[in-house]
């Protein structure tokens, strides 16, 4: 089971987001390396989060007899091999992304990878970095040598926490592709909203990039409710 572990948390987790690095630039011809690198780091996020949350409800759930002496052995082995190797890898992935965003910018110092460019992207992300580091070097040691075999469950409940990261993943897929606005739009229109109708728009062109069948139409004129079609 430790060999299953090990090798899931050094070889999967990077090992797909370098496969996804070479897989979608194939599939969406149009995406910049700055889409393919954020995209990539966002899904294995999102994956790694499904893997701790599920985790957290396996540990929690055990632990229902005392939630300080009731073990379960995924509290601590997970944190080991996949927790740690996973912190270690998403700080490069996302000093890669940084990377690419700007190259992509066409900003001079960064044609190349350099000093220069990872102080600026530990500057510009010091809470997210700091976020990873403090976990390497304060939940580890805590996991592993100051519990004194207690507290399973309330790791667990750490582990429930990555809950929320799929959802912050999609918002930022979202916004590094420009197609927030469109599913908030589309979700107004959705609900019956009259907040668009506010919104000029010419009926050749889209109300925003990325989104299909936004223009208004003749029947699309039709099914709006009486009091806004003079608005139209």
């Amino acid at each position: 089971m430790l060999q299953v572990l090990a090798c899931g948390a050094v070889v999967f987790l990077p090992g797909l987001f370098f496969a996804l690095r070479r897989l979608l630039p194939c599939v969406f011809k149009h995406w910049s390396d700055a889409d393919v690198v954020l995209i990539s780091e966002r899904l294995v996020s999102s994956i790694h989060a499904v893997m701790a949350t599920t985790a957290g409800v396996i540990v929690v759930s055990s632990c229902r007899g005392s939630v300080i002496s009731d073990r379960h052995w995924l509290a601590t082995y997970f944190v080991i091999w996949f927790g740690v190797p996973y912190m270690a890898y998403d700080i490069f992935a996302m000093y890669l992304s940084h990377y690419h965003r700007f190259r992509v910018k066409g900003h001079e110092d960064y044609k190349r990878h350099s000093l220069r460019t990872i102080s600026t992207f530990v500057r510009r992300e010091f809470l997210l970095v700091l976020h990873h580091i403090a976990l390497l070097t304060i939940l580890l040691p805590v996991t592993l040598f100051f519990r004194r075999e207690q507290g399973d469950f309330f790791i667990g409940c750490l582990f429930l926490t990555e809950l929320s990261t799929p959802f912050v993943s999609m918002g930022k897929i979202l916004i590094q592709l420009g197609l927030q606005d469109c599913w908030a739009a589309q979700g107004k229109w959705r609900h019956g909203s009259p907040d668009l109708l506010h919104v000029p728009h010419t009926p050749s062109s889209p109300t925003c990039t990325g989104c299909t069948g936004a223009t208004t139409t003749p029947s699309l004129q039709r099914s709006l409710p009486p009091a806004a079609a003079h608005l139209t």
